[in-house]
């Protein structure tokens, strides 16, 4: 059987590893990847990578890998998606079972630290491998082993009108406590879990809707992630969210949608260009780089 990768102990290494790295490592044409990769092995695993091997030739200097980015890897008798979480100059594998790094997914930008953290929250929570949380998480075509519907996806949203007006059209007057509600919602500034409680028809999405108003206003990158109990209350939610905003683009992420659908509201929402996200539970593994708010709506 083909040698596995030696790996590391996801514990000791992932938050030492995520983040800014010494200005002398940028100027390496080699370095260590330590990469989670979706296996029940509780480990990172240490890949070489070589700016020769990544360029294969090219004439233009290869980018610096960074933590965040997918690499195509080596693994056993296969060749799989990871996910890279550390990047170092240095490894305890020896340099005889070491192996390359195949690609890097430099067209895509690097999941955030928030992102990273959250999958590392989970991953702990359900005492799972940081790998086989994080992973699973991002939409299938991100992990199949070509860029053919990468490339599809960022060509056909690069060619989209900018759509970041966030002014709200035929917003009605809330009441007294109404008002309250969105004006503590909209204004709630850092962590702060607000609870709001009405019967049935007591105007809770007019309260969240307004809410977002504030938020995008405030703010001309905030991304709002919208998040629905069940995938049918979605599509009416969509038309009063395209009504409100019709100059903000709107990202709809459930299971209902094809995979080459969820790539592509992933993919804006990535980007920051969806600076409205509606979807089920599943959207919470959603990338949102400016992600301000999360009004959620609950059936008790």
């Amino acid at each position: 059987m083909p040698d596995i990768p030696r790996a590391t102990d996801p514990a000791a290494h992932f938050f030492i590893e995520i983040g800014p790295f010494p200005m002398s490592q940028c100027i390496l044409t080699s370095c260590i990847l330590k990469i989670a990769l979706d296996t029940p092995l509780n480990a990172l695993f240490d890949y070489r990578w070589s700016a020769v091997v990544a360029e294969a030739g090219a004439d233009a200097a290869a980018p610096l890998p960074q933590v965040g980015q997918l690499a195509l890897v080596p693994f056993g008798r296969r060749e799989v998606m990871g996910l890279i979480v550390g990047v170092s100059d240095s490894t305890d594998v020896p340099a005889a079972k070491l192996k390359d790094v195949l690609a890097v997914r430099s067209q895509l930008a690097p999941l955030s630290e928030q992102w990273l953290a959250l999958a590392a929250f989970a991953a702990d929570y359900y005492q799972r491998p940081l790998g086989e949380v994080a992973l699973p998480g991002l939409p299938k075509n991100l992990r199949v082993l070509t860029t053919v519907a990468l490339d599809r996806a960022i060509k056909k949203l690069g060619k989209l009108a900018d759509a970041h007006d966030g002014t709200p059209l035929n917003m009605p007057a809330l009441n007294a406590a109404q008002q309250e509600a969105a004006d503590a919602i909209g204004g709630a500034q850092g962590f702060k879990p607000t609870l709001l409680y009405g019967v049935t028809g007591s105007g809770k999405t007019e309260v969240y809707l307004q809410a977002c108003a504030q938020v995008l206003a405030r703010e001309d990158d905030a991304q709002i992630l919208i998040l629905v109990p069940e995938i049918n209350l979605t599509p009416q939610l969509e038309g009063n969210i395209r009504a409100r905003f019709p100059g903000v683009m709107l990202a709809t992420l459930h299971s209902s949608l094809s995979e080459g659908e969820r790539m592509l509201h992933w993919l804006a929402a990535h980007q920051g260009q969806a600076r409205i996200v509606l979807g089920t539970r599943l959207a919470i593994e959603a990338s949102l780089p400016e992600e301000t708010a999360i009004p959620m709506r609950r059936r008790f």
